[in-house]
């Protein structure tokens, strides 16, 4: 009986064992899946790693405008046309122009005068940048209240390249440096640098050469203008002469000096015109070509276009500026030693010129006309000495100054330096190119 018992429960618990083995427990059910939670708690990291790049600050979305002022037009208007004329737009023009205006003198804006706004969508100004010229950029940014705009003129960064040009005369000297590639503004800087040497008016000969190192300046890759002459030659028939830039240590300005160290000005230039033609000279008998009959003619009739400027040729004093008969509008000027010189037929004076008024040599006093009695535009240029009229072009005058000590070794060995930048056969090369950055215009600018 109890052997019978004891069979009876050890086949219960075997029974209960394949049960155990074939039915999984609660606990063995929720252990089958234990992984999920990891699973769904790296998911959740990984979500919330990924919300919080995804609200980093990041770089406001904007809107560019950019403008340009046109004729007759003020900054304020090109501003409210490019802002489309609303309420908000206007005050945003308004607060602009203020702001501008002072460090700006916006009545003088010409057209082509560029501007760009950034903005956000919501219309909030970014930044505002004006651009006047190349060499005159500002910035206008909002403060951190976005109340009031901070305003900073920009740096500039342009690349000076010094170049060595040569040539030869076929025609004129404008067609030589033509042939260059070169402007007039070149040109004319080339002129005056023997303007009291050469006349370019007379003296220019078939085959004369001419040889020179200037400073060219370029932004973002482009040409915006030349800077200084470093260096000029030119060999004529006759003469040669030679043109170095030096500025002493003592001294608040340069100058340009012969290779003896000898200033190349002297106290009046041979011609208030450095260039253009001469039609008419100095003599006691000509044909007058309007009033016909034999006339004497003491002066130099130099042909150029309406508006050419006139240069007084030395320092002096306005002794008279008017209507002078057929010579039309005249100005006379006084000059030490004992001299005076006359330029006729003016087209107007040049600001602020008149009786009584000091005048320095090469400032513009005048422009080139054909009042009064003329058959064409051109300046009746004269000279007198202690009030006897001479011809102007056989006038000879000396250097104004004379290098010496220090100053003059300084000079030569900066000629010496110069003197090996030049030496090159070809006709043009770049010799030098160097890196600065400004707030204006460079040093020897000449546009």
């Amino acid at each position: 009986m109890q052997k019978g018992l004891y069979i009876l429960l050890l086949s219960m618990v075997i029974l209960s064992f394949i049960a155990v083995l074939h039915h999984p427990t609660p606990y063995q059910k929720d252990s089958a899946p234990s992984q999920q939670p990891v699973q769904a708690a790296v998911s959740a990291e990984a979500a919330v790693s990924a919300q919080a790049q995804t609200t980093q600050p990041q770089e406001e979305p904007a809107i560019v405008l950019t403008g340009a002022l046109q004729k007759g037009e003020s900054f304020s208007e090109a501003l409210q046309r490019v802002l489309l004329h609303d309420k908000q737009a206007d005050e945003l023009a308004e607060k602009i122009t203020q702001k501008l205006s002072r460090v700006v003198n916006l009545r003088k804006s010409r057209p082509g005068e560029a501007f760009a706004l950034v903005m956000d969508y919501s219309g909030k100004l970014i930044r505002c940048t004006y651009e006047k010229n190349p060499f005159e950029i500002y910035t206008m940014e909002p403060d951190e209240d976005e109340n009031n705009l901070i305003i900073a003129k920009e740096d500039i960064t342009l690349e000076r390249h010094v170049v060595k040009l040569s040539g030869a005369i076929e025609g004129s000297l404008f067609q030589a440096f033509a042939k260059l590639g070169e402007g007039e503004r070149l040109t004319m800087a080339f002129a005056d640098i023997f303007a009291s040497r050469i006349d370019f008016n007379n003296d220019l000969k078939h085959g004369d050469r001419f040889e020179l190192l200037l400073e060219k300046y370029y932004k973002n890759g482009q040409f915006v203008g030349y800077g200084r002459i470093l260096s000029a030659k030119f060999q004529g028939a006759k003469e040669k002469h030679s043109a170095y830039y030096f500025k002493p240590s003592d001294a608040q300005k340069g100058n340009y000096y012969d290779e003896t160290g000898k200033t190349l000005g002297t106290a009046f230039l041979k011609s208030p015109l450095p260039i253009f033609k001469v039609t008419s000279g100095f003599t006691m008998h000509r044909n007058h070509p309007v009033l016909g009959g034999d006339r004497p003619h003491q002066g130099i009739d130099l042909a150029a276009p309406v508006g050419t400027p006139v240069m007084a040729v030395a320092d002096g004093v306005v002794s008279f500026a008017g209507w002078k008969n057929g010579y039309g509008n005249t100005l006379s000027i006084r000059h030490p030693g004992g001299y005076e010189t006359q330029y006729a037929h003016l087209s107007r004076f040049a600001d602020g010129i008149k009786t009584g008024v000091h005048v320095t040599q090469k400032q513009v006093v005048a422009r080139v006309g054909m009042t009064g009695i003329a058959t064409g535009p051109h300046l009746d240029y004269r000279i007198a000495e202690n009030g006897v009229l001479k011809n102007p072009l056989s006038v000879k005058f000396r250097s104004v100054f004379a290098l010496s000590g220090h100053a003059l070794n300084q000079f030569h060995a900066q000629q010496l330096y110069l003197a090996q930048l030049m030496e090159t056969p070809e006709p043009q090369k770049l010799v030098l190119v160097e890196t600065l950055t400004t707030k204006g215009p460079p040093d020897g600018w000449n546009g």
